[in-house]
């Protein structure tokens, strides 16, 4: 009877011990949840977007986006959607940013996607980037037939990323 008096009282000796471990001891895993939130991460960043729209009657035409004064934009994504006559098979758009002074030019070629030959020739171009544009400057887009067959061009040039307010 005694040894069964021992084995019992090492036993539940054992179980408040390794009971009183796991209570007082920290957890090795904890459960971390984040969430971000624009506003309180990132105070001076806020989402931007901006388009123009341009018609010629040649095979050049442009638009410009003037960035207010006080922030920096972060272009992340270009989107050009155009169309001119049928019988064009490319089409060149640019985009002209200035980052630190420095004017640089982003040139994309595409090809006519041939939804609505032989009526009119569409073209889209959607590029993901990541270029920054100086306050109170001007992003000029362009747009140009690569061929020779002059044609009126029609083009929407959207925008988009986040500004950054400077002090």
């Amino acid at each position: 009877m005694r040894n069964v008096s021992k084995i019992v009282l090492v036993a539940l000796a054992t179980i408040v011990l390794v009971s009183g471990v796991a209570v007082l001891t920290p957890r090795a895993v904890h459960a971390v949840v984040a969430t971000f939130v624009r506003d309180v991460d990132n105070a001076a960043r806020h989402p931007w977007s901006s388009s123009c729209t341009f018609t010629t009657s040649s095979v050049n035409g442009s638009c410009n986006i003037t960035i207010p004064p006080n922030v920096e934009v972060v272009l992340q994504m270009v989107s050009i959607i155009a169309q001119a006559d049928p019988g064009n098979t490319h089409l060149l758009a640019f985009l002209q940013v200035q980052s630190g002074g420095v004017l640089s030019t982003l040139q994309f070629d595409t090809a006519d996607t041939q939804d609505n030959q032989p009526v009119v020739s569409d073209y889209n171009v959607q590029n993901v980037v990541q270029y920054y544009q100086d306050p109170g400057t001007t992003i000029t887009c362009q747009a140009r037939t690569r061929d020779t067959n002059p044609s009126p061009l029609v083009s929407v040039c959207s925008l988009s990323g986040y500004t950054v307010s400077l002090p």
